[in-house]
């Protein structure tokens, strides 16, 4: 009989010590919090998720999610700028990395506690990336799939270029915008103008010498303004012989947008490493 009851005792004492590991969760910024219902459903590792280009500001993001005994029990976000900066200890913007940190810590501690991605909403604008990486980082874990995962983020880019080009003197605003799904160019606009008017043909300065034959003003912006057959290649040729320099203007600002349009490549797991 006693025997009985002390197998029972351990028994149950092996129980409530795996009961009392999984139900602490470390988060180093706000202390130990308890989840509010856990489900045991994720696979222990580190999960980590970035997006996958950088965006105007010249920025990409990366979220880091530790699972310990099948909770999500740490989570590290931050943006990076081309030199791997992390925004948080960056002392020209401690004002904006400061509101950065209070929120990524509040959005975390919800995650924590609820062990879901659901029902979060951020407000600063540098925490915009957090919720579209910590739900496919839980979803990741829930998988088991370890390796650092690129998250594709549409891109937009607008540029400007302002010149006196027009038989009165006025300035010509030439504005280029593009978007990017990864590689893929998904839209491109192209488009000049004068006080708000956009131009039906050549101004004056930017006309060939000779137009008989060639293709009209409308003709080379509808020729510019199409979607590129090569994934993130938007300068074009000039469909004039001999060039324009309506064409010119174009990939003068393609290629300011593609100098922005780059890939976040690094070693990803030493990004959160000095944490």
């Amino acid at each position: 009989m006693k025997k009985l009851i002390c197998a029972v005792l351990a028994a149950m004492l092996a129980i409530l010590s795996s009961c009392s590991a999984k139900k602490t969760v470390n988060n180093p910024d706000s202390g130990e919090i308890t989840p509010d219902d856990p489900e045991y459903t994720y696979y222990d590792g580190e999960y980590i998720v970035y997006t996958d280009y950088y965006d105007d500001a010249g920025y990409a993001a990366a979220l880091k999610l530790n699972v310990t005994d099948g909770i999500i029990a740490e989570i590290h976000y931050d943006l990076f700028d081309y030199r791997l900066n992390a925004f948080s200890e960056d002392e020209e913007n401690a004002e904006a990395a400061m509101l950065l940190k209070a929120e990524i810590k509040t959005l975390s501690t919800r995650v924590m506690q609820q062990q879901n991605a659901s029902g979060l909403s951020a407000a600063a604008p540098q925490a915009s990336y957090y919720i579209p990486l910590v739900t496919q980082a839980v979803n990741n874990a829930a998988a088991g799939a370890r390796d650092p995962f690129p998250l594709p983020i549409l891109r937009e880019y607008t540029v400007s270029f302002s010149d006196e080009g027009d038989d009165e003197g006025e300035a010509v605003l030439s504005t280029l915008s593009a978007a990017f799904q990864s590689e893929k160019v998904i839209r491109l606009s192209f488009r000049q103008e004068a006080k708000g008017s956009r131009f039906t043909d050549w101004p004056e300065a930017y006309a060939p010498a000779e137009t008989e034959g060639l293709p009209s003003y409308s003709e080379v912006i509808g020729i510019l303004n199409r979607l590129p057959e090569e994934d993130a290649v938007i300068k074009k040729e000039s469909p004039v012989p001999g060039g324009d320099k309506v064409t010119d203007i174009y990939n003068m600002l393609c290629a300011r947008i593609e100098e922005m349009h780059k890939p976040f490549r690094c070693n990803y797991a030493k990004l959160f490493s000095s944490l």
